[in-house]
């Protein structure tokens, strides 16, 4: 799989297609730009609050025009082929090896397959990119225009982010937010680093993972997940892609005479396809190379200890609930790891 640290190709500050051009945005562009936006269907569904005026809008044009040499948040702005009238704004953020997409259509524009181009043209720039190892789009729950959209460009929904996103324009609380991304054609999984802002993801992975197994203790209480969280950005924590889409995480501590595997989730959708295993054979291999041990700890009910136990795993009792188990299974002989 690519390397997200690689480099990026400069971005094209012009794309053209036949029924939309895209042109990198420039702060002259807030009049018209105003003229879309103004417009309660137009920001129904965005996540940024309708602006007051066109210096409002400008401002933050000028702020988007210095972040595009590093590829931080490219912004394009939508013109009619025909006459170059401004029609809407397309954005693209590149963050960790994840080219994040959004768009929005001035009412003239909708139904004509102008999203659907807009779309495919930055798709093409970024999938061409070896820096860029997912390309998501995200969107919100009731938006069924744009989740149609982003299945026909052959994205596949990824989660639902449950009461996360706060839509201006319909206001209320937070709101479920889909998340989509495009799968790509390659072979086996791919350990890539988190980001602090990764951590709603995660936690809707890993509370669907464990929900069953934790009713059958104490329950998730406020100061379990908080403790969850806190833990969230180490900087070896990673996530397990398939295919681009996010399957699950895990989060490994490296000491000086062992690994310490303190967490390792997968989806529920994409349990029992192989892909635990694929990442434990991983971090053994990676133990091996250092020539240490790798230690876990895991509940005696959990289904993943018999997982384990295939891998050649070999258990130490812990307390009551739990049971410490290690690779090599001569490693179990000794004393066991601080957790």
């Amino acid at each position: 799989m690519s390397a997200p640290d690689a480099a990026l190709a400069p971005p094209p500050e012009v794309l053209a297609g036949t029924r939309v051009r895209l042109r990198r945005s420039t702060p002259d562009d807030a009049d018209a730009l105003f003229a879309v936006v103004d417009d309660a269907d137009v920001m129904r569904f965005l996540d940024w609050p309708r602006p007051s005026t066109a210096a409002d809008l400008r401002r933050e044009l000028e702020a988007v025009h210095g972040r595009w040499a590093g590829c931080e948040d490219l912004h394009w702005v939508l013109e009619d082929p025909a006459d170059h009238r401004i029609i809407g704004a397309f954005s693209c953020r590149v963050h960790q090896g994840e080219a994040d997409l959004g768009y929005f259509l001035g009412r003239s524009a909708w139904g004509r397959g102008v999203a659907r181009e807009a779309c495919t043209l930055v798709i093409a720039w970024a999938t061409a990119q070896p820096a860029i190892v997912r390309v998501v789009a995200t969107c919100d729950h009731e938006n069924l225009a744009s989740a149609r959209l982003l299945e026909r460009l052959g994205m596949a929904q990824e989660l639902v982010l449950a009461s996360h996103t706060l839509r201006p324009a319909l206001g209320g609380p937070p709101r479920d937010t889909l998340v989509y991304v495009l799968p790509r054609d390659t072979a086996g999984i791919g350990l890539v680093p988190v980001g602090a802002q990764d951590w709603p993801a995660a936690w809707a992975i890993q509370r669907a993972a464990f929900q069953e197994a934790v009713d059958r203790h104490e329950g998730w209480t406020a100061a379990e997940v908080q403790k969850c969280a806190d833990a969230w950005h180490a900087p070896t924590t990673r996530w397990v892609l398939r295919r681009g889409l996010r399957v699950g995480w895990v989060r490994l501590d490296p000491r000086a005479d062992l690994d310490w595997l303190d967490l390792l989730v997968i989806a529920p959708a994409h349990q029992g396809a192989g892909l635990g295993a694929e990442v434990l054979d991983r971090l053994v291999a990676d133990a091996e190379a250092r020539a240490v041990p790798l230690w876990l700890s895991v509940h005696r009910d959990n289904p993943a200890r018999r997982l384990y136990a295939r891998r050649g795993f070999a258990e130490r009792p812990r307390d009551d609930r739990r049971v410490f188990m290690a690779f090599p299974p001569q490693a179990a002989q000794g004393p066991p790891p601080r957790p």
